[in-house]
């Protein structure tokens, strides 16, 4: 969550973007249709590695880039027809067929705050990364941002997944797909990766600490002020349980589970036009004063239809076939580190393997900076 924060600290990149168009073609819209492609900026060879070197993610580049928005087919929860959105990153002068890298990014609120409208320095920057030695980068809005018109389905791996999957098919893509992400993203990729493996194309996963394991984890350790930051525990929570009670019905009245005087205005917060910063202003410091006491007594023990839609967006119980790096730090109090070992526990259990990358004594926003260098040596060196 802090990724924007600290971007935006290092670097300043100066954008004129076109709005993305399409978003009202549902009728006959089939998955994977493109429906349109904006030229958003190219950058040259020097304005790319300039852009990565301000923040210490590479020391050059091996290609200039053309960045576009797109405009999709996708499905929303319900499996009717939608409309999503995402970057494309391409690399100029390339020659061959590229490899795609799929990146999925973290938490964000607002709908001006998706890839595909190039004003947060994490969709700025990090697609770079890996465009500038070669491979084609998409990386998805997710359902509810860019847009979309939707409420976002938050940490919802199906939906996660066909929007990342439909936009490859929108793109064309014909298969030597990697697929990384960061945080929700981390939670995205794996999801990903699941729905790829039904085809020849995945190449390899290497998620950023990401809440893999829902029903286990990711609430007891958002709610435990001793492994995760409070104030980012609170908006975590609230855009959780806004987003799943659209999606899943878990509780009816605001007032059944959000302590006043936040109930009265904490789903308004969620409307797309607020962004995590303002959302972070509006709410409290700790989910101890947001929710009830009731509620919190629900969150640490889940049961009914709760625990079996936390069960369904649980992302490690199964086999990939392809190499799979898990990156994790230790100081990270965002996402508790434990998710990473979970994660290659239940892979084992299931009949495949992965590896946990440590970090060592880094938090989440360092242990991204760290680790995207690497993985993208890691993915060249399989490509």
């Amino acid at each position: 969550m802090k990724l924007r924060t600290v971007l935006t600290a290092m670097v300043a990149v100066s954008l004129v973007i076109t709005p993305a168009s399409g978003a009202s073609a549902h009728r006959g819209c089939a998955r994977g249709k493109l429906l349109s492609s904006t030229e958003l900026q190219v950058l040259t060879r020097d304005e790319v590695a300039a852009a990565l070197r301000s923040v210490g993610l590479a020391s050059g580049a091996s290609f200039g880039v053309r960045q576009s928005g797109v405009v999709y087919c996708t499905v929303a929860p319900s499996g009717r027809p939608a409309i999503a959105s995402g970057l494309l990153v391409e690399p100029l002068r390339a020659h061959g067929r590229q490899a795609v890298v799929v990146y999925a990014h973290g938490t964000e609120t607002a709908r001006f705050d998706a890839p595909s409208r190039l004003t947060s320095p994490e969709s700025q920057l990090i697609p770079l990364v890996f465009a500038a030695e070669g491979f084609t980068v998409a990386a998805p809005d997710y359902l509810g941002l860019g847009v979309s018109q939707l409420t976002h389905p938050y940490v919802h791996a199906a939906t996660e997944a066909s929007a990342s999957v439909d936009m490859l098919a929108a793109m064309g893509s014909k298969g030597g797909v990697f697929v990384t992400g960061f945080s929700q993203g981390g939670h995205s990729a794996m999801a990903i990766g699941q729905a790829l493996s039904r085809s020849r194309g995945l190449m390899a996963l290497a998620p950023i600490a990401g809440p893999y394991d829902m029903s286990g984890l990711a609430l007891q350790g958002v709610l435990d002020p001793d492994r995760t930051d409070p104030a980012i525990g609170a908006v975590y929570l609230a855009y959780f349980l806004y987003s799943w009670k659209v999606l899943y019905g878990i509780y009816s009245d605001p007032h059944e589970v959000f302590a006043a005087p936040w109930a009265s205005m904490v789903e308004g917060l969620f409307d797309g036009f607020h962004s995590v910063v303002e959302i972070a202003q509006a709410l409290p410091d700790s989910p101890a004063e947001l929710l009830l006491p009731s509620a919190v007594a629900w969150l640490s023990n889940p049961d009914g239809r709760l625990l079996s839609a936390l069960r369904d967006n649980d992302v490690c119980h199964w086999a990939p076939k392809v190499p799979v790096r898990l990156y994790v730090g230790r100081l990270d109090r965002d996402v508790v580190p434990e998710h990473a070992p979970r994660c290659r526990d239940q892979i084992a259990a299931a009949g495949g393997s992965a590896e946990v990358v440590d970090m060592g004594q880094l938090d989440h926003v360092g242990t991204a900076l760290a680790s995207l260098p690497m993985i993208r040596d890691w993915f060249l060196s399989l490509h």
